[in-house]
């Protein structure tokens, strides 16, 4: 499953084209202010425009074209235009993996998205990284995306239920903002997967002091990692165990 985030203020109009595809959406309002908090779930961002205001494709541009530097996220263009030729000024065209204007069939677009990314993805095991931490998730997501599948989720027990079904390699924070009834649920759902030989769950600490307690308390199939360890360290074990 690839995810990719989709920023517009017309999610009603577009939603019901999306195909039912290994291809995860998560929607976003075309406000800095929305994307700002789930910027760290994909690096694929898609944007659809149709006469928007200046004033807000402009900070979406700059916002936009930071994010892609620091980070290498990749963006899809769609709308009229006058509102994609704002965003491509803006952003460097490298970081521009296809544009289309509102003339061109949107079905079009989303099978050249499907194509370019799930497609290729296919193979891959599904890496899930539940995590409120966004800094941290795209230090190690940058080492293992070669390798897996990688989504990102917060602590939102609506969104990690879905996700878990289907992952094939889980790794979770510890300092998430879950109620205990909340992370009861999400261990019943982890405990229902270890029948199939390859799942593997596994947990990450913000210190040494704690991953050694919570090492103390976990199942012996299960191992925990400090925050304090290099992401690539914790990236190569990983790798290195699951496809071993």
């Amino acid at each position: 499953m690839k995810q990719i985030i989709i920023v517009t203020n017309h999610k009603e109009r577009y939603e019901k084209e999306i195909p039912k595809t290994d291809l995860y959406v998560t929607w976003c309002e075309l406000k800095v202010e929305s994307l700002i908090g789930i910027r760290s779930r994909s690096n694929l961002i898609f944007i659809i425009m149709d006469h928007e205001k200046k004033d807000d494709l402009d900070r979406m541009a700059l916002y936009l074209r930071d994010v892609c530097i620091e980070d290498e996220k990749y963006v899809y263009l769609y709308g009229n235009k006058e509102d994609v030729d704002t965003m491509t000024s803006k952003i460097p065209s490298m970081f521009v993996k296809k544009k289309m204007y509102s003339f061109s069939h949107f079905d079009l677009l989303i099978d050249i998205v499907v194509k370019e990314e799930v497609k290729a993805e296919n193979g891959k095991p599904m890496f899930l990284l539940i995590d409120d931490d966004s800094e941290y998730a795209e230090r190690l997501r940058v080492y293992l995306d070669p390798h897996f599948r990688v989504l990102i989720s917060r602590f939102d027990p609506e969104e990690i239920d879905k996700l878990v079904a289907v992952a094939d390699v889980v790794l979770i924070s510890m300092d998430g903002k879950l109620r205990l009834s909340e992370f009861m649920t999400l261990f019943r759902l982890l405990a229902a997967k270890k029948k199939i030989p390859r799942f593997a769950y596994y947990f990450i600490s913000d210190s040494d002091s704690e991953r050694n307690f919570n090492n103390s308390g976990v199942e012996k199939s299960s191992i925990s990692f400090s925050k304090e360890m290099d992401p690539e360290r914790v990236a190569k074990y990983l790798i290195g165990r699951i496809k071993g």
